[in-house]
């Protein structure tokens, strides 16, 4: 749902793979025009439509949070999205988002741009007064943003396991949540759970 973007099979891992220059980015919320080219750039990088399909469906949903893209100034090279999720019966006044999905196009991966990308959402976030976002993915990829398997097992989500992971943008945010106790319920959109 939120892994991080990797190269084809047979791609060479070169070190001029590794190390090619990344492009100037700029980070802006996405308007009604990048539809198409957000759901081009995310039909490539994973290579399938039901993620593109995704997209479309939180970009209009009650839930929608954030949908913010990295460019080069005249491309899309990234798209994150999120959207918020509800503590169920939980008197805490939490606010929750959940990243998914996150794509870059697939010629520009191996640069830094989704990680970049990912730093600049959580900036945003923060400056809007979230005080907690959750992931799915690939914990070598989402611990170094300080995501953390250990919080996310404080949630009852549709995806236990340790790639499920939580990061508290507001100092004591996880503080509210009863440590000890059964894990509080989360939950999310019915279309990211369908997708899950």
């Amino acid at each position: 749902m939120s892994e991080p973007q990797t190269p084809p099979p047979g791609t060479p891992n070169t070190p001029e793979a590794a190390e090619a220059p990344a492009p100037t980015l700029a980070f802006r919320p996405a308007g009604p025009n990048d539809a198409v080219l957000i759901g081009r750039l995310v039909h490539e990088a994973f290579e399938r439509a039901d993620e593109t399909k995704l997209v479309g469906k939180l970009r209009t949903s009650d839930d929608f949070a954030l949908e913010l893209v990295a460019t080069d100034g005249a491309n899309i090279l990234g798209h994150v999205q999120f959207t918020h999720a509800r503590l169920a019966d939980s008197e805490e006044a939490l606010s929750i988002v959940i990243l998914a999905p996150l794509s870059v196009r697939p010629d520009m991966q191996r640069k830094g741009i989704g990680s970049a990308l990912v730093e600049a959402a959580l900036e945003r976030l923060r400056h809007d007064r979230i005080d907690m976002v959750v992931v799915l993915g690939d914990p070598a990829y989402y611990t170094r943003f300080g995501f953390s398997a250990a919080l996310g097992e404080k949630f009852d989500t549709p995806w236990p396991g340790p790639e499920f992971m939580a990061l508290e943008l507001r100092d004591g945010a996880a503080a509210s949540l009863k440590s000890g106790d059964a894990p509080v319920k989360l939950t999310f959109t019915e279309a990211l759970v369908a997708a899950g």
